[in-house]
């Protein structure tokens, strides 16, 4: 009997870090975070740093924290590992990681168009505008969320109004 092979899967990484925290220990968290990952037998697709931005609600008594993203392929229990060295990294106020896809071929994955994406948040304000029209050219005004439906310019159906 043949041994079944290791399902990798692709997955994304947010996690907050305490404001305060230096750049070398912020290298030093992306570091151990990226180890972990190729310890597991993944690979880090993008890291991205969306800066330092103020939190919708207090954490540990912050008020703002630096937030990054990674995205990877790895097999799932490596995936464990990574939030365990992020819980126990004081730095570290709030991690999340959401699957992307339940299984990929990490031999086949596309590796480098994963690694040009970007984000929302990482986006600049050009990009994001482009991306905008683009978005309206392809659906035009059905995709809008700024309808006025009944024309009296309070975006509010009349049954909405009752």
């Amino acid at each position: 009997m043949s041994q079944a092979q290791p399902v990798y899967r692709h997955y994304e990484t947010v996690f907050l870090v305490r404001p305060d925290t230096v750049e070398s220990d912020l290298d030093g968290i992306k570091k151990r975070i990226s180890d972990v990952i190729e310890a597991g037998k993944g690979k880090v697709c993008r890291w991205e740093n969306w800066g330092k931005r103020k939190l919708a609600y207090e954490i540990a008594k912050q008020q703002k924290a630096n937030y990054f993203y990674v995205n990877f392929v790895t097999l799932h229990s490596s995936v464990y590992e990574i939030e365990r060295n992020l819980r126990i990294m004081e730095q570290v106020l709030q991690h999340q990681t959401v699957r992307i896809a339940e299984t990929v071929d990490p031999n086949a994955f596309d590796y480098e168009t994963e690694s040009k994406k970007k984000t929302p948040l990482y986006l600049t304000p050009e990009e994001a505008a482009a991306l905008e029209r683009a978005y309206r050219e392809a659906w035009g005004d059905a995709g809008a969320f700024d309808g006025d439906d009944d024309g009296d310019g309070d975006d509010m159906d009349e049954e909405e109004v009752r």
